[in-house]
């Protein structure tokens, strides 16, 4: 905050049911979003106009078809981030919209989205994929499955291969979108 930022990110980034089950703790998932809020919203507390966002990060599973795991159950893993994000907002440890980063599966990031808008159609969510400039169907994935989506307020790219890299998706992107992009 002292340098600048507008946006805090939570430590929450593997948050989901089956990233916490190789830790033996997804029984805690409701106690670590609230304790991620709590410690954001005592930071806020220098500047209360920067905004906090709920990191959330892909699921670490294989879904259909290249594994096991459903679009169905990916979709119930992302809202039942949600359903505890918000009951931990209830007990007043705020946020003000999701960061879904570094998913390289575009279809799970589709499945994040629609998973998170099945319990909260409000919050607004940043969609955020780790593409490299030479991944034009993964890219060309990103224009059709996501950038379209009234449901997604802002874009994202993360972790990509390196400035140049990001610079190259960026440049045959930008001309494609019309909302704010995250580098």
């Amino acid at each position: 905050i002292q340098a600048g930022a507008d946006v805090l990110t939570t430590n929450t980034f593997s948050i989901t049911r089956p990233q916490l089950k190789k830790f033996d703790i997804e029984d805690k998932q409701a106690e670590l979003i609230e304790a991620a809020l709590l410690i954001a919203n005592k930071a806020q507390k220098i500047k209360e106009s920067v905004k906090i966002g709920l990191s959330i990060g892909p699921t670490g599973v294989l879904i259909e078809p290249l594994g096991p795991t459903s679009h169905d159950e990916a979709r119930a893993f992302f809202a039942e981030v949600s359903q505890k994000a918000l009951a931990a907002k209830a007990k007043g440890h705020s946020f003000d919209l999701y960061i879904l980063e570094t998913f390289s599966n575009i279809n799970e990031l589709a499945d994040a989205i629609t998973g998170i808008r099945s319990v909260d159609p409000h919050t607004p969510i940043l969609a955020s994929a780790a593409i490299s400039s030479l991944q034009t169907d993964t890219l060309q994935s990103f224009v059709d499955k996501i950038v379209s989506r009234d449901d997604v307020q802002a874009l994202g790219l993360n972790c990509s291969q390196g400035p140049s890299h990001m610079h190259g998706v960026l440049e045959k992107l930008s001309p494609q979108i019309s909302k704010p992009i995250v580098v």
